[in-house]
């Protein structure tokens, strides 16, 4: 009989802290609907005092802690959730966006290849395009690309799907296959619904167009956004068009509208450091280095951790002959992006101008294995094993503007 009284007081001992955690997690759930923060956040601490493996607490802690960019916080609940459970490939979803928002790429290679990722993942789109985004920021674009693509084939009910589309339609942009990224950002732009959304898509497929050299598309794409969000934007690339197009037919008075425009952008955005850049370079093609020299400092000044504003500054350098001065503006940009094989391809030809060979011939292999075929670096190579000319008037750095680490979710080329 004692037996059985002790029985029935433990049953009714777990089924009141049973019906104790459930009553935490609703005054989590409830004080989430109302924005106490933390109110929820103390909730859900005292369902993991009493219960350490609640895997719904955890969950939200760990969501709390990595929509407040509290990394180092949010990764002990969420590596606890994996702990319990290692197919939960939502958990593993959000331990890769800690990883990656808290800029440690190393742990995210650590978590790829201790054998942590399963078939369930490899099905999961929400873990798939997040770790396209992280191979797309650490510049392998091939995987990046494979990630996306694996995305988009397994179905359209990601709620990612539309963003997908305009990733992979940056990549193929960005490699000068413009047909595929217009089609790419077309599917985007089809699936969204939001106005702002379809405009930034817009802007986007401008950029392809500019970068594969159709401006006088580009112009009219620019020409149907309206959204105030991006009339700074879209007044630079306009500048930028019309620099472009003065550098081909050496038309004065399209440099004098290039500025304009530029002007125009810095009025709806001071101190921005790419209307600094763009205007710096569009100097550089109508011959005012002074004036160029000045844009282009001013944009490092302001963004120093840009790579691509220091690749404009090194082109400068460049045309100017102080190559020691472009090799050390471009070694700045390595060290702070050294995926992008542009920026490798350039301080290749430096260094080759600059007589220094083998130097050369490590940034031309580094150029081409980071994207085969994207830059001419095969052929300097093959040039410089047949001693070739190391001429500046033969050599040319890459044309290829901007190349940067991509942080937001569309790129900002221009």
């Amino acid at each position: 009989m004692d037996g059985l009284a002790g029985l029935e007081i433990k049953e009714a001992s777990i089924l009141q802290e049973d019906c104790a955690e459930r009553i935490w997690l609703d005054i989590a759930t409830i004080s989430g609907w109302f924005g106490d923060g933390s109110r929820r956040v103390g909730a859900l601490e005292s369902v993991v005092r009493h219960n350490p493996a609640s895997r719904p607490a955890l969950r939200g802690l760990g969501e709390v802690a990595l929509r407040a960019k509290q990394y180092q916080r949010a990764i002990p609940y969420i590596q606890k959730l994996i702990f319990l459970d290692f197919g939960d490939s939502d958990a593993k979803t959000m331990l890769l966006k800690c990883f990656i928002e808290a800029n440690m790429p190393e742990r995210v290679y650590e978590f790829l290849e201790c054998g942590a990722v399963t078939d369930g993942d490899l099905r999961s789109q929400a873990f798939l395009f997040t770790l396209g985004v992280f191979y797309e920021r650490c510049g392998d674009y091939a995987m990046a690309e494979s990630s996306y693509y694996n995305v988009l084939c397994l179905g359209s009910s990601f709620e990612k799907i539309g963003e997908t589309y305009v990733r992979m339609g940056s990549l193929y942009a960005r490699r000068g296959e413009t047909k595929t990224a217009l089609k790419l950002f077309g599917a985007g732009e089809a699936l969204s619904t939001r106005k702002e959304v379809k405009e930034k898509i817009r802007v986007e497929m401008s950029q392809a167009l500019i970068l594969g050299a159709r401006l006088k598309e580009a112009w009219k794409k620019l020409e149907k956004i309206s959204s105030t969000g991006l009339a700074a934007r879209v007044e630079r690339m306009r500048g930028w068009i019309c620099a472009l197009k003065g550098r081909a037919s050496e038309d004065p008075a399209l440099f004098e509208e290039a500025q304009e425009h530029f002007d125009r952008s810095e009025c709806l955005s001071p101190f921005s450091p790419l209307t600094a850049h763009y205007r710096g370079m569009a100097f550089l093609y109508a011959g005012k280095e002074k004036e160029s020299y000045l844009s282009l400092k001013a944009a490092v000044e302001i963004d120093s951790n840009n790579p691509g504003l220091w690749d404009g500054i090194s082109k400068l350098y460049f045309r100017r002959g102080k190559y020691s001065d472009a090799i050390f503006s471009y070694s700045n940009a390595i060290k702070k992006w050294e995926h992008d094989s542009v920026l490798w391809y350039n301080i290749g030809v430096v260094y080759e101008v600059c007589g220094q060979a083998e130097d050369a011939t490590g940034s031309y292999q580094n150029a081409d294995s980071l994207e085969p075929g994207r830059t001419p670096a095969s052929e300097r190579l093959r040039g410089l094993e047949e001693g070739g000319s190391s001429d500046p008037e033969q050599l040319d750095l890459d044309p290829a503007i901007f190349s940067r680490k991509p942080t937001n979710y569309f790129s900002s080329f221009v």
